[in-house]
């Protein structure tokens, strides 16, 4: 457990440093229109990405993204930078070891169940009313 410990504060701290950088953007609200625009035209140019995240007050920017890459772009859609989180210096080793806990494959169905058994008091667990005439 202090091997996942370890990593998860070291996956962790990157990425609260790279949200420190607002690439020099304000906060403006984008309407439901221009999202939907947004996306189209982020599709269309970069058809790789599987995410597209909207700017809010902690992010000011556009961000297409997909596993391990992302791309900031303003609201005119101009590519701000692009980084790849696997281009880190020992990032894509520690994020295995955080991800399979050192013990060949069952890690990550270990950290599954896991989550599953310590997430249930963040669920609502309400039966529907059905109601009867």
């Amino acid at each position: 457990m202090l091997i996942v410990l370890t990593t998860g504060v070291y996956l962790g701290s990157v990425d609260l440093l790279k949200r420190l950088d607002s690439k020099d953007q304000t906060y403006s609200p984008i309407t439901l229109e221009q999202k939907a625009d947004t996306v189209a035209s982020v599709f269309e140019r970069y058809p790789d990405m599987s995410t597209v995240r909207f700017p809010t007050e902690h992010t000011p920017y556009i961000q297409a993204s997909t596993r391990g890459k992302s791309i900031a772009l303003d609201k005119e859609l101009n590519e701000l930078s692009s980084s790849s989180s696997f281009d880190l210096p020992g990032y894509s080793t520690v994020f295995w070891l955080h991800r399979n806990f050192l013990i060949d494959n069952g890690g990550k169905y270990i950290n599954a169940w896991a989550s599953l058994a310590g997430g249930h008091r963040n669920l609502n667990w309400h039966l529907p009313v059905v109601a009867s005439a």
